[in-house]
């Protein structure tokens, strides 16, 4: 797991869940299996530096790989759970936002753009996240 962020003196990942950013963005990338993992963690936090932080758009991001569902945790579920979360090539980052996602998502569109057209990895999803108001139903009305 890495964790990279924007300031100086940032929120540390331990607290950022419940700090009260406006939102979150997910990213899911399948890394290119014949790029070396360290030098790829390495360019997409320098990408990462160079355009969402740049502009402002995230305040943070954590960084880490999927764990495959254990046989004993899946062999005892009450039903079929999908896809798997990927192999050891697959990633996910989680970004912490300032801002309504959707004032930042042409940035995120940049930064999915510069993923694939690299030959080093591409974006297989993502999606903003809105901030919910704990103890109201905010939002609530827009689920159906």
């Amino acid at each position: 797991m890495r964790n990279y962020y924007r300031d100086d003196d940032p929120v540390p990942m331990e607290l950022a869940l419940d700090h009260g950013y406006q939102g979150l963005v997910s990213v899911s990338i399948e890394k290119n299996p014949e790029i070396n993992t360290s030098q790829f963690e390495d360019w997409i936090e320098n990408l990462t530096s160079s355009t969402v932080f740049k502009s402002g758009a995230a305040e943070s991001c954590s960084m880490w790989k999927p764990v495959p569902g254990q046989d004993e945790m899946t062999g005892k579920a009450p039903m079929d759970l999908g896809t798997s979360p990927g192999g050891e090539n697959r990633y996910v980052q989680l970004f912490f936002i300032e801002k309504d996602p959707r004032e930042v998502w042409d940035d995120f569109i940049e930064y999915g753009k510069a993923v694939d057209s690299s030959d080093k990895a591409k974006i297989l999803f993502a999606a903003p996240f809105f901030a919910t108001v704990v103890g109201t139903d905010r939002y609530a009305d827009q689920l159906w």
